[in-house]
């Protein structure tokens, strides 16, 4: 297998298309080329480069059509936010607040009081693996394992303060070592890592982001919306709220060809789409996001969440009672 080229560590970011033309003449997708750039990047302390310029470079080559002589044909337009497109299809929630009281009301599982572990354990199945970071920009980060029931649900909180920002893996991990050739640097020579793009084992969540921080208002109430299987809602820390969507798919394929489909009209309401990859590190709920002084605050929880949007859920006629808690050293499963 030939070696990922490697980035180089000064200058502007010209290099971006060469790399990801190159990761599609080697048969990636897009999605898969997003990744392999993110993580050479972040290998080598490119920290300078955002999301939202590595997939516009996958976007210039992977929308631009190859002839049959090897040369490329005119773009085809791209989707963009559409102010418009998003406040037409918000209009039925104009004079609804949708603030954490009105998640919370609708949520499974109480929010306010979750720990992060406890919030793992809810997303996430018996026997799997969760890669945790307190720095998106290296490959080194702890594992956490759902062991089942009873599990103690306070053995994550030294990660809720102390630290820039907390990330978790959006889907789960095999928590092996693997040695990747495309992932040697300097720093990592061999190539090591729990967390690349063949570790995932279920290929189910797709986070969603918006990059629009001045219609953060409208995005929540679209999330509110959309007939997705929305199974969690978590602020930011700083932007605005993130979701996390179970597609139900059979494994990568199927959740790329999904996204596809759902790509387009989530972009035009506000998504970013550097976020829509399998391979994406989220912040992990009710945790301090130190950056910012502020909460990573979990404001919707829904496992079992079937598509039906969230504004169509009733709320709920209970408090947090009979373990809905799952602060201090609580053991088991609420």
């Amino acid at each position: 297998m030939r070696a990922f080229p490697p980035c180089p560590h000064h200058g502007v970011h010209q290099w971006l298309p060469s790399a990801a033309r190159w990761l599609r003449c080697t048969g990636h997708t897009a999605e898969e080329t997003f990744a392999e750039l993110r993580v050479s990047i972040d290998a080598v302390g490119r920290s300078d480069v955002p999301d939202r310029e590595i997939w516009d470079a996958t976007h210039l080559v992977y929308d631009t059509p190859v002839k049959s002589d090897g040369s490329n044909s005119p773009p085809t337009p791209k989707p963009t936010f559409e102010k418009t497109y998003l406040e037409q299809f918000v209009a039925p929630l104009a004079t609804t607040i949708i603030d954490a009281a009105y998640l919370e009301a609708r949520s499974e599982f109480s929010c306010h009081n979750r720990s992060p572990a406890g919030f793992l354990h809810k997303i996430f199945k018996p026997r799997e693996h969760v890669y945790l970071t307190t720095d998106d920009k290296s490959l080194e980060g702890e594992i956490w394992t759902h062991e089942g029931y009873p599990q103690n649900l306070a053995e994550l909180n030294h990660l809720s303060t102390g630290h820039v920002g907390v990330w978790y893996l959006s889907n789960p991990i095999d928590g092996e070592l693997h040695q990747i050739p495309r992932l040697r640097t300097k720093q990592n020579p061999e190539g090591l890592s729990y967390r690349p793009l063949e570790a995932i084992t279920s290929f189910r969540h797709l986070v969603l982001e918006t990059d629009e921080e001045a219609f953060a208002e409208l995005w929540l109430k679209a999330l509110v919306l959309l007939p997705l299987s929305i199974v969690a809602i978590y602020h930011s820390g700083k932007r605005g709220p993130h979701a996390l969507v179970n597609l139900n798919t059979t494994g990568l394929e199927d959740w790329k060809a999904k996204v596809e489909v759902l790509r387009p009209g989530l972009i035009r309401r506000g998504a970013c789409a550097g976020s829509m990859t399998p391979h994406r590190l989220t912040r992990l709920p009710n945790c301090i996001r130190g950056e910012t002084k502020q909460l990573q605050q979990l404001l919707y929880l829904t496992p079992s969440a079937d598509g039906t949007p969230i504004f169509e859920r009733r709320e709920r006629t209970y408090g947090c009672t009979q373990g809905q808690s799952d602060q201090g050293s609580a053991t088991s499963e609420e």
